[in-house]
Formats: structure tokens, sequence, C-alpha cells
């Protein structure tokens, strides 16, 4: 039974032991199981030879680049027993023929793309009729590449390959989806219409992902974007002025905030955005779009319509989260410029009532909360924790050499000029001293631009708001000496994978600072809706240390892939001295560097006889 839908010949170390756990855990009765293990451990196969026994499944995955090795693991698996159908999802937009390698605002996109389905002038859409799902199945159970199978689909039938597929899913046992199609109801009701979502289970990958509420469920646009629709209501609709005058009003609130800081709260009541406005809002750019898409349909064709932008669609997306409860408004300001608007979750309710309408849930995660986290802050009931470790014997942590600076501190008390220098002048020797790619890490943008302040960064990669995957990847490729500067918990510190044919080309890593969330606006309404049975010192230290554990070790995660990996990893802030903290990131030993000279003298020892 254990093997059967198992993809390989051979098990690795402790994976048929973790598909036997995970089978019995839910056999005798629990209905969420957290799944402890590292990256290289095979967590895909295994997941895949449990729940298939509790299909259909939902397999959820962060980004679409992680689609692949679970579609490479059903397809050797399929081609063993053939008694079963699966399909993957993606963004809609990113499969759309019209838009190719084009760059468009998802929710711009779907209003688009209703519009022309609707009208009947998308050919591709309307191609579909004539399409079987069988020969649709044949082209994805033939490879596993899904740029390619989407090529494939629209080569061979000339169809909406992202329709081909959603029809697809209807009848599938094992289907593999980007985040939105786990988490958003309209999302699913395109995917699997009729279908009961309570029939599913569901497997949740880079469950740390779940942590903070805003990491799944937020939207985000700019004062620049606010600014683009005000002048497209004036240009399309005329003078509204209940829309115009809280537009403004927030733009007026957003400039009375200063530089850094973290997520500060705007009150809705204080710029207008009350339901009614809301409503207003999505009303008006409904109408702007299809204003927009007329004219250009006219002029320019499809393709020129269907991408264009509309930025009033982008914004009334966002602001329409704000009619739940349990939503707020926040703004980042790391600039001067220009701020961003961030509507945000700040109840954790929202990610266990999404949970628990599924049949049953693997959680899985390298670096995931404790199992009392995912018990009393998001409410998953009947939960089986289980580390791999029990099974295994190696760990990422194995190949890691730990440096505790024990000078450094980021407390908020002793922050200063001094401290930050002191950080600069540490950040110097380990920039010299480790002539190979390497990453600092700070707990926040304010943080990092008050120590980059005293380094010279002519060969260095600094991260920002805006930053995208492609402009590290495509430096680290051509510099693998280059210093990266990325803030934890960031697309960087938790997104790239730095591996060349299967090693990790990132040999050190410096946290400065202990990642603590900000003590900013965005934690205090977190902690102020917290559940009511929760003693609040209990749930500000519970979050306080799972983020700071997960944004730790998902840092220090990222230099060692495989037992063939070795990396230094400095800690630069004596709380990492802390029982619980070390405790929780899982390392027993370690070098500790009172000052500075003593830091050189210990990094120069591990560059020497360990990297």
């Amino acid at each position: 039974m254990v093997s059967k839908y198992f993809p390989y010949e051979k098990f690795r170390e402790g994976q048929r032991e973790a598909i036997e756990k995970i089978l019995g855990s839910y056999e005798r009765g629990f209905k969420n199981i957290v799944l402890k293990a590292p990256t290289g451990f095979g967590k895909t196969s295994v997941a895949l030879s449990s729940m298939m026994f509790y299909k259909p499944v939902l397999h959820s995955v962060r980004t679409r680049n992680e689609i692949q090795p679970v579609l490479r693991d059903l397809k050797t698996s399929f081609r063993k027993n053939r008694d079963f159908r699966y399909v993957f999802i993606y963004s809609a937009h990113r499969m759309c023929p019209l838009l190719k390698n084009k760059n468009v605002d998802p929710n711009d996109f779907w209003l688009g793309c209703q519009i022309l389905r609707l009208s009947g002038r998308c050919e591709y859409y309307k191609n579909l009729a004539s399409v079987d799902e069988e020969d649709i199945f044949r082209i994805v159970s033939n490879e596993d590449l899904p740029e390619k199978i989407v090529d494939e689909i629209i080569k061979r039938h000339n169809v909406c390959p992202f329709f081909a597929l959603a029809r697809l899913a209807e009848k599938s046992d094992y289907i593999v989806a980007t985040y939105p199609y786990i988490f958003d109801p309209d999302l699913q009701e395109i995917i699997f219409g009729e279908r009961d979502i309570s029939e599913f289970s569901v497997v949740v990958d880079e469950a740390h992902m779940l942590s903070m509420p805003s990491r799944i469920f937020s939207e985000e646009f700019s004062t620049n974007d606010i600014k683009h629709m005000i002048n497209e209501i004036h240009r399309w609709l005329g003078d509204l002025p209940l829309i115009r005058e809280s537009l403004n009003k927030l733009l007026n609130q957003v400039s009375k905030i200063g530089v850094g800081g973290g997520l500060r709260k705007i009150d809705k009541k204080e710029v207008g955005l009350d339901d009614h406005l809301i409503d207003l809002v999505i009303d008006a750019s409904i109408e702007i779009k299809k204003k927009v898409l007329t004219e250009l349909l006219e002029r320019r064709g499809v393709e020129e319509a269907l991408s264009r932008k509309v930025y009033s669609v982008k914004i009334a997306t966002a602001l329409s989260a704000l009619k739940d409860e349990r939503f707020d408004i926040f703004v980042s300001k790391e600039s001067s410029e220009e701020a961003f608007i961030k509507i945000a979750a700040v109840d954790f309710s929202v990610i266990g009532e999404v949970l628990n309408r599924y049949k049953k849930i693997l959680l899985m995660s390298g670096t995931p909360p404790t199992q009392e986290f995912f018990r009393d802050l998001i409410g998953l009931k009947d939960l089986e924790y289980i580390d791999v470790r029990e099974f295994t014997d190696w760990s990422p942590i194995d190949s890691m050499a730990i440096i505790i600076a024990t000078e450094l501190s980021s407390k908020y008390e002793e922050r200063g000029e001094v401290i930050y220098k002191l950080y600069a002048d540490y950040i110097k020797i380990f920039r010299e001293e480790i002539d190979h790619l390497k990453m600092i890490v700070y707990p926040s943008y304010d943080f990092m631009r008050n120590i980059l302040k005293y380094l010279d960064l002519d060969k260095d990669l600094v991260e920002d708001q805006k930053t995208k995957y492609e402009d590290f990847l495509d430096n680290i490729f051509i510099e693998r000496d280059a210093t990266l500067h990325v803030v934890a918990g960031g697309k960087i510190a938790e997104g790239i994978e730095f591996v060349d044919k299967n090693r990790s080309l990132l040999k050190a890593v410096f946290i400065a600072g202990t990642p603590y969330p900000q003590p900013d606006d965005y934690l205090k309404e977190l902690v102020k809706r917290r559940p009511k049975d929760l003693d609040e010192e209990i749930f500000r230290r519970r979050l306080l240390l799972n983020e700071a554990f997960i944004r730790s070790a998902q840092a220090m995660g990222r230099a060692v892939r495989s037992p063939e990996d070795h990396a230094l990893i400095v800690l630069g802030d004596r709380r990492f001295l802390s029982k619980e903290l070390r405790e929780m990131i899982g390392f027993k030993r370690a070098g500790f560097a009172r000052n500075i000279f003593e830091f050189r003298s210990l990094v120069k020892k591990v560059v020497e006889e360990y990297i």
C-alpha cells in the first residue's frame, strides 16, 4: 500500500517511514498533519504517495516554478498505475495566448478576459467546444514542464490552455495549483464550478507561509497607482466627486506618514472607505475597463486591448477586501518619492476558515510553525506533527558552521548610529573574507538602510520593494562572489534557489539582527484580533518566536540544499543566545565572537577548514 503511488523504485532515507506515519495518523482520526522535512528529503513524493488514498487532492505550491517537480512525480507515478487523472493550474494571464511575454496585473487581466469571453471576442475560448478532454490529458501526461504543456495545447488545438486545463480539473484526482486556487473562493468557482470543495484533501507546500495572514491574504498598490486612477476616472467617466475626494484623502493621509517604521494603519472611516464607496469604486473600475477595451478593440485589436493596464481595476480589487472586517488598510513608506498601500488580513481566522473546509490537510515545510501555533492561532484541531528527523540521520543544520556575534544587537532600545556602524564593520569583514556568493539578511528595510550608508555598495546587490527574482538571478550567475543585501521574510531570502547542478552557490549567510516582526501597526492589529481564549502575552510570544525562527531558518536554508553543501552562518545578534530560539532553529554547537577581532579570526578559520 505504501509504495503503490510512490514514483520511484527506491525510497530515500526516512520516506517510507514518513508515509506510514502520515497514513497511520489519518487512520487514527487526525484530520490535519504537519510534515517537517528539509529540502532534499523528497516531500513531494511523500505527499503524493500518502494523499492519493484520500483523493481528490488539491496540491498547492507557492509559485508556478514549483509546479514542475510535482508534475514530474505525478507523471512517473501515472506510468506505474494509470488509475488516476491529474492536471495543473496557475495564473491565467501567464497562460493566455494573447499575452505571450507581456506582464499584466492579474486582476486587471481577469476582468478583461471575462468581457472578451462573454462578448465572443476570444477565438481561443470559443474553440474549446471542439476539444476532447482526453486529448488535453494526453498532452499533460507526456510532459512535466508546465510551459511546454501550455505551448503544446495552443499549438495542437488553438484553444485557451487555462480553460482547457480547468475543464480537465473538474474530473481530475490530483490537481497541482498555486496558492490562490486554494485560498480564493472566486478562483475555485472558475475551476471547480459545482464541485463541493469539502470533498478535497489539500497539500500546502511551504506551509511556513501561513505564519502571517498578510502573506496569504493581501493586495498592494502604490500612491502613483492612485494618481493614475484619478486621471482614468476623469478621462473616461468625468468627475465622480465621492471617489475623487476619498482617494485624495487617502493620498493626504499617506503624505503625513514619515519614511520607515514598518506598516502604518490608516482608518478606513477617515478616508471615507465604507462599503458603499467601495461598491462605487468597483462599478467605476468595471466601466472604465469596458470603455478602454471597446476603444482599443476597434483601433488596436484584441492583444493590445487585453494587455492595456487599467489602474482602477487593481485598486478596486484591493479595496474590495475591506468589506470583510478582518482586513485593514496600511501604508509602507520606504522612500519619500512613493508609498505602498497594503490591504491585509489582520486575523488568523481567515486562514483557518479556508483550511477547515477541506477533508484532510497535509502541511509541509522545512521550517513550519510549531504545533501550538497551528492549533491555537490558526485554529486547526485534530493535529499531528511529524518531524522526519526521527527517521533520518542528516539535517541541514549539520552542514552549517555557526558563529554568534554577541557584541551585536538589533533591539530597538539599542539602535542608533553606533550600533549601525558596528554592524557595518562586521559586514565588511564578512564580505572581505568570503570569496563566494554571500547574503546579508536584515530584519527590515529601515534597519538595512541605516547600515548600508556606512558601506561601499559598488559591487553589491540590494533588495528593495520593487526587486524581482530575475534582477538577482541574472547577476548571481555572472558574479559568483557577489554580496546580496536582502530583508528577512522577503522574496529573495525565502524565494530564490541559489543552485547550480544540485549544489548551492551560496556559501555564507549573515543574519544582521534577529528578524522579529517590526513592532508596527500591523503587529498591533494582529495582537488585538487574537483568538479570544488566548492570553495576549502568550499570543505575542508565539507569534514573535515563530516568525523569528522561520525567517532565520529560511535564510540559513538558502545555503544548504543537500548533504554535499557546507556553509558559514553568522547570527549577528546576542538574542540568538536565547534557549527557545536556539532550540527552534535546532543547532547545538556554535562559535562565539565577543568582539570584532574574535569574529575575523573565527570567520577565517571556518573559510579555511570548512568552506
